[in-house]
């Protein structure tokens, strides 16, 4: 890779080409030496990015190579969400039953899936005062949202882009359907052993 220092060499070893302004040059007046300057540290910025484009096949320096990389190897730029322990409070004179799957808001706004269903007691009569009842559920920190995206050309390796949360989630599945089927697509790494008329999602 050059520098900048081998680039003002070469200015250096050339200036004296054109004796009207080689002596401004040399004595650094402004007026030459800012745009010298400039122009070196240009060209040594596009050294460097050529260097590393000949190397990134090797060293993956750059992220969108490595997320490039990461998708052909069949690993996603995924998250795992987040597991959690929640204490729940009952009021009601009834025990109230929380199945699995059931959506949960706390009072930040975070939301939440139980994973395991829970019966929480119901609030008992302690020295002529109602006491609520408490327990706890395992749950998980996600959401599920449906994007539908109309197929306007028939391409192959079709692209449907996923638009950016607006509140700063990341991606934990991904699944596609047809909107007729019920059948999901066929995640397909590399696109290995798959059937022309197979319907897969790759990526």
């Amino acid at each position: 890779m050059l520098t900048k220092q081998d680039f003002l060499d070469k200015i250096g070893q050339s200036i004296g080409d054109y004796p009207d302004i080689a002596p401004l040059w040399k004595v650094d007046d402004p007026r030459t030496k800012q745009i010298t300057d400039a122009m070196a540290t240009m060209l040594s910025m596009l050294s460097q990015q050529i260097d590393v484009a000949m190397a990134e096949p090797f060293v993956k320096s750059r992220d969108a190579t490595v997320l490039a990389d990461a998708a052909i190897r069949g690993i996603s730029n995924e998250a795992k969400p987040a597991t959690v322990q929640l204490t729940v409070t009952n009021e009601n004179l009834v025990p109230v039953q929380i199945q699995a799957g059931m959506a949960l808001l706390d009072s930040n706004g975070n939301r939440y899936v139980v994973t395991e269903p829970a019966t929480i007691d119901a609030s008992t009569l302690v020295s002529s005062a109602y006491v609520p009842g408490t327990g706890t559920i395992q749950a998980k920190q996600y959401y599920t949202e449906t994007i539908v995206e109309t197929a306007t050309r028939s391409e192959d390796f079709y692209a449907v882009a996923i638009p950016e949360a607006n509140d700063n989630a990341y991606i934990s599945k991904l699944t596609v359907f047809l909107a007729d089927s019920d059948t999901p697509y066929q995640y397909a790494n590399k696109l290995i052993n798959v059937f022309a008329w197979g319907k897969n999602i790759h990526g």
